[in-house]
C-alpha cells in the first residue's frame, strides 16, 4: 500500500486517510517499542508523509498542508493555530521515543558513551519549545479542562500533558538511583553529584504535577467519562512509583510530608479505577500502585515492582554488588514487549545451523527467480469502474459497491483461530 508515501493520484480525502493510518500505526509502534530498536517496524526515518490536518479541516473536506514532523521543531510553525491537535500529540510520541532510546541505550551499556549532562539539555530545550509554542486553547489550566469536559478531544488534551511531564521523569530517571530504568551504580558514581541530584529533584517534580495538579483536577471533572487513553494508566503508575521511592529514599529533603505523598498516590490510583476500567493492564498497576503504599514509605527499597525478582530475591540486609551483569534490554514492569513472552533460542538456532550439512538447506520446490521478483498482478488490481475523474470523486468510491469481508463467516479464517472475544478483550488492549 506505501501508506509511507504520498500518493498524489488520489483525491485529498483519500490522501489525509492513509495519512491517519500511517500515524496511528507510528504512534502504536512506538508505543510497543518501548524505545528498543529491535522491535521498532515503523520508524520515523521510513515516513515520509505530512502531518494530519486539523479534525474540522477533515471532517469538511478542506485540503491543507500541514508539513512534515520536522518541521513542527521549528518554533514558527509549531505555534501555529492551524496546528491540529494530533499533530501535536504525534510530536509528543517522537520526542518520547528519542528519550527512551537515549536512555534505554544508557541504562543497559556498561559505561557511558555520551555526555549525560548534554543529552539531558537538549531534550530538556526541545520539550520546553513543545510547551511554549501551545498556543493559549491548548495550555494546561483547569479552566482549558472543564471546557472540554464533553469534547472527544479531552483525551487527547489530557495526554498531551500527561506525556510532557511523563517524558521528563523519563528522561531524569535515568540518574535516579534505584529504579530499573537508571544507570548502575558503578556509572552513577562517574556522573556530577550536582547532575544526579538535580535530575533527582526535576523527576520528582514532574510526577508530583501528574498526580497532584493533572490527576487531581481530572478527579474533580463531574463528567462521566467512560473512553480514555489507555497510555494514561502507564503514568499514573510511573508517577506513583517515583513519589514512593523518592520519599523512601529521602536523604537530601525533596519529600518530607508523608500525608501529601499518599494523596497524590491516591489521585494515581483513583485515576485508574475511574477512567481505565476496561483497560486490562490497568487492574494490574492499580495493585503495583496499592501494593507500593502497603510496603510503606519509610523504608528503602530499589522498587522495581512488586514481586519482581529484583524485589523479592534481596533481604533487608542484603548487599547490592556495585557491578551487575550487563543487561541486553531495559524493560518496564509493565512494558508490552515483557507481556508478550518472547524467549531468546539464539543458541538453539546456532545449534541447528552447525548440524545441518550445506544439502539439506536445499529447498524441495525451487522457485523461478522472476516469478519472486515479478510476481503477477493480474486479478489483484482492477481498473474497471473507475474513471478519468477519480481526482475529484469521493475518496471511498466503490467501497460500498462490493460485499464487505467477515472474518468470521469468509470461509478463509474460523473462529477457533480468531476468537473475536479474546480480540477485543485481551491484554494487549493495555499497552503499557
Amino acid at each position: 500500500m506505501k501508506l509511507n508515501c504520498e500518493n498524489a493520484s488520489l483525491c485529498w480525502l483519500a490522501q489525509e486517510s492513509r495519512r491517519r493510518v500511517l500515524w496511528a500505526i507510528y504512534i502504536l509502534d512506538t508505543k510497543v517499542a518501548g524505545g528498543l530498536q529491535e522491535f521498532t517496524l515503523c520508524p520515523v526515518t521510513t515516513v515520509h508523509v505530512q502531518l494530519p490536518c486539523r479534525e474540522e479541516d477533515f471532517e469538511f473536506g478542506i485540503p491543507q498542508i500541514t508539513g512534515s514532523l520536522d518541521s513542527m521543531s521549528q518554533q514558527q510553525q509549531s505555534s501555529s493555530p492551524t496546528v491540529s491537535l494530533l499533530s501535536r500529540y504525534i510530536r509528543m510520541m517522537n520526542i518520547r521515543d528519542r528519550i527512551l532510546r537515549f536512555t534505554k541505550h544508557a541504562a543497559g551499556s556498561d559505561s557511558i558513551s555520551l555526555d549525560p549532562r548534554r543529552a539531558i539539555r537538549d531534550f530538556e530545550g526541545e520539550l520546553q519549545s513543545f510547551s511554549t509554542t501551545l498556543p493559549p486553547s491548548l495550555v494546561f489550566s483547569v479552566r482549558n479542562l472543564r471546557l472540554r469536559a464533553f469534547s472527544p478531544d479531552l483525551s487527547r488534551y489530557i495526554m498531551i500533558h500527561v506525556w510532557w511531564h511523563q517524558c521528563h521523569c523519563d528522561l531524569y530517571r535515568l540518574l535516579f538511583a534505584g529504579l530499573r530504568e537508571a544507570l548502575s551504580r558503578r556509572n552513577l558514581q562517574q556522573v556530577a553529584p550536582d547532575l544526579v541530584l538535580y535530575c533527582r529533584s526535576r523527576c520528582v517534580d514532574h510526577a508530583r504535577a501528574i498526580a497532584a495538579d493533572i490527576f487531581a483536577a481530572l478527579l474533580e471533572i463531574p463528567a462521566d467519562i467512560k473512553v480514555m487513553d489507555g497510555d494514561i494508566a502507564v503514568c499514573a503508575y510511573q508517577s506513583a512509583r517515583i513519589l514512593v521511592h523518592a520519599q523512601r529514599t529521602n536523604d537530601r529533603g525533596i519529600l518530607s510530608d508523608e500525608d501529601t505523598i499518599l494523596e497524590q498516590v491516591g489521585h494515581c490510583s483513583a485515576v485508574l479505577k475511574k477512567m481505565c476500567a476496561n483497560v486490562p493492564s490497568a487492574g494490574r498497576m492499580r495493585q503495583d500502585i496499592d501494593s507500593l503504599v502497603a510496603g510503606g514509605l519509610i523504608s528503602e527499597s530499589s522498587l522495581s515492582g512488586p514481586g519482581s525478582p529484583q524485589a523479592t530475591a534481596a533481604g533487608p540486609n542484603s548487599v547490592v554488588p556495585l557491578t551487575a551483569p550487563k543487561r541486553r534490554q531495559i524493560l518496564s514492569r509493565h512494558s508490552f514487549v515483557k507481556f508478550c513472552g518472547f524467549t531468546d533460542d539464539s543458541a538453539r538456532l546456532v545449534a541447528s545451523l552447525d548440524t545441518n550439512s550445506p544439502s539439506q538447506s536445499t529447498p524441495t520446490h525451487p522457485t523461478s527467480v522472476d516469478q519472486v521478483a515479478n510476481p503477477p498482478i493480474s486479478g489483484l488490481v482492477s481498473d474497471e469502474g473507475i474513471g478519468d475523474d477519480w481526482a475529484i470523486n469521493d475518496a471511498y468510491q466503490g467501497v460500498w459497491g462490493e460485499p464487505l469481508f467477515d472474518p468470521l463467516t469468509s470461509g478463509v479464517y474460523y473462529q477457533q483461530d480468531w476468537d473475536m472475544q479474546d480480540f477485543m478483550q485481551g491484554d494487549w488492549m493495555g499497552i503499557s
